[in-house]
């Protein structure tokens, strides 16, 4: 391996017949350009961060090609971590075969299957393979943040258990030596009986030396074990993919609603408040999975649960099966102390639960909600919950129930009484983990052959909820300031242009970045402000933004991307742009960005 290669358990390989794949794949997981590689070294030395790794990506356009470079990498002493690999790869192998191939000359490789919802299903898969814990399957279409976690998650795994052979084999060998060793000197010990006081010491020690190796050998059992919960981890992108895929039926359900209805039919507001209320969790719930990558405390804020909860049951009525009855007591009840996206979180995860046990017959799903008093005899039954008032969330089904036995497993990481690709095992976890960040407790009360019912209760918290803010200002117009608007997205850059032109402002929008690098060369005058995505083809948004600034170095500039975990409102400043907008913006949110930047002094 050169310096400059990664190490082999970053080793990727993409099988699939589409060259636009394998050029996604080595944008989303490839070394950045030189430009980021840059700024991450300088962040590095800043902050004193060490580099961040990347992925050594080859590909293959057939089974057949994919085979022969699995057999060729392990022949160089550096085999792949992992491979993505598609489906359908006409008129070669399809992805099932590949699989089957490759896992007969390197049966260790994580595998992910990569298909469209139509290709296959996972009992189609489990027929044809043994998956054990080596093979998972990624829906088309994907997105890189899922893509990446996978990547992240399967070569650590792999990682882990490089380290985890080689940390088992030396401590056996080094529990064989010791035992040689006590052996020896129990053998000593019995022709020497006569001398034991002497001997005393020297078998402490040996007795001592051995418990230390006993110590080391249950650590290396413990990464073992680690290793194997690597592949939970790994799943980990499945679940938020379920959890995108709830958010997502919502909305194409209700555009479709909005579609077939005429302009004057009244249920045509309502499907568009839906897909917006859709819309905006599915945005909270990515700023929850990187407030979790981050290890960041979500901000709580006084919230009404009945509205929380009605929002979610007009999601589930779109995704839960039809069979299943809803039936709903959602009272109006006094504020709690809350993040209102991580309740909406819990409410959809019992339900959707609820609705697995019941998919085997028609069933009815309760969920209630309302007021009631803790006394002191349940508090101490409880030790997380204080007396007095809290909100009760309620939520019932008349499924399959559970034995005392499952029950008291529920809540652990990892366990899951679904069958592969059907659940993670972190679901009831992380409801578990929301419940007592909100000082809250949950119970359980299941039967097998029953149902099942989940007790949530809320301390009631006695203030103002967002429900009483007074009505918003009006959204601010602009009065035909002339705006440059640049996202490679062409839906992005005509959604910009539209709604800053609805707000009063010329707008010029376009998506090749050397395009509008020679408008604005041409005009430099003519724009008050230019409005420019971070990642783009060819040359990205700082870059482009530092060719502005050298033509023009008073120009205002705004910088707007999906996702930079290295990127502070800070550190944007200091390259130069004005502010930083995160995707997606809101029309209040960006009119009010706008306003703002174009009210500040030009620099001079």
């Amino acid at each position: 391996m050169t310096p400059d290669q990664p190490p082999s358990h970053r080793r990727i390989l993409v099988v699939d017949d589409n060259q636009e794949i394998h050029d996604d794949f080595r944008k989303i997981l490839g070394a950045p350009d030189a430009t980021d590689a840059a700024l991450d070294a300088a962040e590095a030395r800043l902050f004193g961060r060490p580099l961040s790794a990347t992925f050594e990506i080859d590909v293959a356009s057939q089974g057949v090609e994919a085979l022969y470079r699995v057999v060729q990498a392990q022949k160089d002493g550096r085999p792949y971590a992992m491979a993505f690999v598609d489906y359908r790869m006409p008129p070669g192998w399809d992805g099932v075969e590949t699989t089957r191939r490759i896992w007969q000359v390197c049966p260790e490789l994580q595998i992910v299957i990569c298909t469209a919802f139509a290709d296959c299903s996972w009992d189609e898969v489990l027929k044809d393979l043994d998956p054990q814990d080596r093979l998972l399957i990624l829906k088309k279409p994907f997105d890189a943040i899922e893509a990446r976690q996978l990547a992240n998650s399967l070569t650590e795994k792999c990682r882990l258990r490089q380290v985890t052979k080689t940390s088992l084999a030396d401590s056996e060998r080094a529990v064989r030596d010791r035992t040689r060793e006590l052996e020896e000197s129990q053998t000593a010990a019995l022709n020497m009986m006569a001398d034991a006081v002497r001997n005393r010491e020297h078998t402490e020690q040996i007795l001592a030396d051995l418990r230390r190796e006993v110590v080391d050998r249950k650590r290396a059992e413990a990464q073992f074990l680690q290793a194997q919960k690597m592949d939970a981890i790994g799943q980990l992108a499945g679940g938020i993919a379920h959890d995108f895929n709830n958010i997502l039926a919502a909305i194409i359900g209700n555009v479709e609603l909005a579609r077939m209805c005429a302009p004057d039919d009244p249920g045509l507001p309502e499907s568009l408040d839906a897909v917006f209320t859709a819309s905006q969790r599915a945005a909270d719930l990515v700023k929850q999975i990187l407030a979790f990558s981050r290890r960041q405390e979500q901000a709580r804020e006084p919230i009404f649960l009945h509205i929380v909860v009605r929002e979610a049951v007009k999601l589930l009525r779109a995704t839960i099966p039809a069979a299943v009855e809803f039936q709903t007591h959602v009272a109006k009840v006094r504020t709690v102390l809350g993040d209102g996206s991580q309740i909406h979180q819990v409410v959809m995860n019992l339900c959707t639960n609820a609705a697995h046990a019941m998919r085997d017959r028609p069933g009815v799903l309760q969920i209630e909600l309302s007021e009631v008093e803790l006394d002191a005899e349940f508090a101490q039954a409880h030790p997380d919950v204080r007396p007095g008032w809290h909100v009760c969330l309620r939520v019932t089904d008349n499924g399959s129930g559970m034995d005392r036995a499952t029950v008291d497993r529920i809540f652990e990481p990892f366990f899951t009484t679904k069958a592969p690709g059907e659940g993670t095992g972190l679901g009831l976890s992380v409801v578990h983990g929301i419940v007592k960040n909100h000082e809250g407790s949950i119970t359980v009360d299941s039967e097998r052959g029953v149902g099942t019912t989940f007790h949530l209760y809320f301390p009631v918290f006695e203030a103002s909820a967002a429900e009483l803010a007074p009505d918003a200002p009006p959204v601010p117009v602009g009065h035909g300031e002339r705006i440059l608007f640049v996202d490679d997205e062409e839906t992005l850059a005509r959604l910009g242009e539209t709604i800053l032109k609805r707000l009063g402002y010329r707008v010029t929008a376009i998506t090749s970045v050397t395009e509008a690098l020679a408008v604005f060369q041409a005009q430099p005058e003519q724009f008050d402000l230019v409005i420019t995505d971070l990642n783009m083809p060819v040359m990205n948004g700082t870059n482009f933004a530092r060719q502005l600034l050298q033509i023009r170095p008073d120009i205002r500039i705004v910088l707007t991307t999906g996702y930079s975990a290295r990127l502070t409102p800070e550190l944007v400043r200091g390259m130069g742009f004005r502010e930083l907008l995160p995707k997606p913006a809101e029309f209040r949110t960006l009119g009010e960005t706008v306003q703002r930047v174009l009210a500040e002094p030009r620099l001079t």
